[in-house]
């Protein structure tokens, strides 16, 4: 691994929600505060309807979703030296798969991931909330919703 500066990839991160936002990503609140360091953006998919959250580092104290969560990308960004900036929540049949948009420490597949981002793909790490073995690195589709004004995984 390269181990590139955690501020060179939040800058990264920065360009890839700014093209999400280009592609209509119109809920500004999750890259503003990505941007201020106070928190990541969540858009969660509640079948037709998607809600917009971005309390991943309220540290509630209460052992639930969002701090499992928060606990869940802590493990993650300090195991694949990575800086999640953007969390898709689906509810499936085999849990709730917390997909975590992330900039990797390999520099050299940076650009393929923004030309990824601009078709509708992303590199996520899908986290299950119910059983972390199944846990995994992958590819997703992704589309925008205009209701909520953030993406949901296709």
């Amino acid at each position: 691994m390269a181990n590139i500066n955690v501020q060179v990839k939040r800058e990264e991160a920065l360009k890839r929600l700014q093209i999400l936002k280009e592609m209509g990503m119109s809920y500004t609140p999750a890259i503003k505060c990505f941007k201020n360091g106070e928190d990541i953006g969540i858009f969660e998919n509640q079948g037709v309807m998607k809600a917009v959250y971005y309390q991943v580092y309220l540290n509630t104290g209460d052992g639930g979703f969002y701090d499992n969560l928060k606990k869940a990308i802590e493990e993650f960004e300090a195991e694949e030296e990575a800086v999640v900036y953007l969390v898709l929540v689906t509810h499936t049949v085999v849990g709730t798969l917390c997909h975590m948009f992330h900039v990797s420490d390999n520099e050299d597949e940076w650009e393929m991931d923004r030309e990824d981002l601009k078709q509708g793909y992303a590199f996520v790490y899908g986290y299950n909330m119910e059983a972390p073995i199944l846990s995994e690195c992958g590819d997703i589709a992704f589309k925008m919703d205009s209701r909520c004004g953030g993406p949901y995984a296709a």
